[in-house]
């Protein structure tokens, strides 16, 4: 977690990236 570009994101905006990488994740499995 030390990458530059992620220190430069706020910590809001970062877990909303997250949150929605995780929602991704999820749904990928889930597709046919």
């Amino acid at each position: 977690m030390s990458d530059p570009s992620l220190s430069r994101i706020p910590p809001r905006d970062h877990v909303k990236r997250r949150i929605r990488m995780l929602r991704q994740d999820k749904n990928l499995p889930s597709a046919p």
